[in-house]
This record gives structure tokens, sequence and C-alpha cells, in this order.
């Protein structure tokens, strides 16, 4: 079977592999039909980042069952179903998994990627697809199960002051569960102007182009100069790290959804820190998030932030496209 391979930073090819096989009773053989791309895929941060070694590209699907082992028949699962799921492993097994924490998981292995005909992954990493959604909205509910864990973390309230650094894809769906929270006033901090009007139809108060010299400014001025109880950063843009901490309101929280090169290191005013009860943390996949995206996805609007489709083939030409952030999110039909 055809599978594309990233081989070195900006080098892909596509590659002739062996079509995988069911080998244990909790196997799922898929036959994809959508993938679309993460942006952290692009971004080349070195040896220490995952996405810089050789592999095959893709981790955000959607297939079709064709093939399946009896334990997966036994949670329903059936040949035709429309899955979608994580392309992580948890073990099952450590203290991390026992407590419910699988995104923390001591022993958690990353499996095959996905663009390729077809993939073998285990049943516990699959969600069925609720028919109303289209196959290439439900390669989303992967990254949707990041975005309700790092909410779930955020814990929104009414009334709350929020600030998104990053209009993208994920930064759109935080400003639309945040509305949905009941957050007072939504700021999305963005640099490019389609993406901040884009932000504005999708529930944003404000807009801000971090670029201006009057930005911290702006940012004061729309919570009264008292700072934002929750900041969620999606940007990867390390002075928009440093700005969101001196954005803080007394006892907000910013939430990091996003990773930035190993070598890059911040500094926090610690007595800043311990006088303004601030809370900093991050938030990296997702523990029994899959249910709860398959129930969301239908209720956010997912389907026309996917802003260009191409096919198979083209997948060089769509990794070259995401890298120059032409598009909110481009799908890949396989």
């Amino acid at each position: 079977m055809k599978a594309f391979y990233k081989l070195d930073v900006g080098r892909y090819a596509f590659r002739d592999i062996a079509e995988p096989m069911i080998m244990t009773p909790e196997d799922v053989k898929i036959q994809v039909k959508y993938c679309t791309i993460c942006a952290d895929e692009t971004k080349d941060l070195g040896v220490e980042d995952y996405f810089s070694k050789e592999q095959i590209m893709g981790h955000e699907m959607s297939g079709i069952i064709v093939e399946l082992g009896q334990a997966a028949k036994e949670k329903g699962f059936a040949v035709g179903d429309h899955v979608s799921g994580v392309g992580v492993l948890p073990c099952g097994h450590c203290r991390m998994c026992r407590s419910g924490r699988e995104h923390c998981c001591l022993e958690l292995k990353q499996v095959t990627g996905t663009l390729c005909e077809y993939i073998v992954w285990k049943y516990t990493q699959l969600i069925k697809l609720p028919k109303e959604i289209p196959l290439r909205t439900g390669c989303l509910a992967e990254p949707l199960t990041a975005v309700l864990q790092a909410m779930e973390k955020a814990d929104i309230h009414f009334g709350e002051y929020v600030a998104i650094f990053g209009g993208g894809f994920t930064g759109l769906m935080f400003t639309q569960l945040a509305k949905m929270r009941g957050a007072h006033q939504i700021t999305v901090i963005e640099p490019l102007e389609e993406r901040r009007k884009l932000a504005l139809s999708y529930g944003a108060d404000h807009v801000v182009d971090p670029n201006r010299s009057d930005c911290q400014i702006l940012l004061s001025d729309i919570t009264d100069f008292t700072g934002f109880d929750k900041i969620i950063e999606t940007s990867s843009s390390f002075p928009a790290l440093n700005l969101a901490i001196k954005s803080l309101a007394r006892g907000g929280m910013l939430v990091s959804f996003t990773y930035y090169s190993y070598y890059q290191k911040t500094s926090v005013n610690m007595m800043q820190m311990y006088l303004d009860n601030l809370t900093v943390c991050s938030s990296f996949l997702s523990s029994h998030k899959l249910d709860l995206a398959a129930q969301m996805l239908p209720k956010l609007r997912c389907e026309e932030l996917i802003t260009m489709e191409l096919p198979f083939s083209q997948a060089d030409y769509a990794y070259h496209l995401e890298k120059e952030k032409q598009h909110i999110k481009i799908a890949i039909k396989l």
C-alpha cells in the first residue's frame, strides 16, 4: 500500500509498504478516508521534536472499519463503522493510567501515522462517529479531544475575562467553547487580519494584533486594567507567551496549549506569581475525551474551518501549504 513519509526537515516521499494485519483480538483495521494536518507536524524544532523524525505522517484521521478482532466486536464495533481516534496508546497499568490520567502515561506509545491506505489500531483508541458527521469533519475528533482536556483544566466560569493567543484552528475551537461556558469577554490575539475577522465571527468580543506597539495597553484596557482571568496560549510564539503571563489578573490562570523549541526558556517573576496567586500550566493530549468529542463535533462550527481539500497524491503540496499558514485546516482525501 502507499504511505506518505517525512524523511527529514521539509522532505517528504511516498513509499510502498506492507498492508498491516490484524494481530490481536483488540485490533481494528481501518481504511483511511481522510486526514487533516496538525500544525505541530511542520514545526521541525530539532532532534527533540517528535515530528522531525522519519515517519509516516498524519494523526488526525477518519475511516471505515474493514476488519476487527473479537474483543473489538464485543465492544460494539463492526465492519462498516465510521470511526476516528487518537494516535497514542497508554499502557493502562502505570500509576497515571490507574488514576485516570492516561495522557500522563509513563509508557505512552505513539502508533503508526495515518497518511496511508490502511492502519491497524486498538479499539481503545477509537470512537464511532455519529451518522450526521461527515468523514472529513470526523478527522477533527482527535484535536478536539485535546482542546476539551485543556478546557477542563482552564475551568472557565461565567463572567470571566478570557484571552486566546492564536486564531488558528485550536484558537477558534477555544473561542467557541469559552462562549459556551459563559465567558464575559473573549479576546483573540492574532497577527493575521483575516483570522482576526474570523475570530469575531466565531464569538470573540475583541481581537488584537500582537504586532501593534500598544498591544499590551489595548489588552489592559479591555479588562479595565485588571487582567484576564483565563488565558490560553496556542500560538507557539515566545513573545506571546511572555505577554500572556504579564496579562493575567490576580488569581488568573495561563494554560499553554502548544510547544516550543526544547532550547527555548522563559522566566517568571516569582514574587509577582506568588503575590498575585497566578497559575501557569500546560495541557497536552487527553484522557477519556473521545466520547465527548464525538458529542461536541455537531455542536461546533468545525467543517467550515477545513478551508482546503487535496487528494492523497498531493500530500507533499498540502504540507508545504500548511507550513505557509495559508489555511486554517487542510484535509487530505485518500
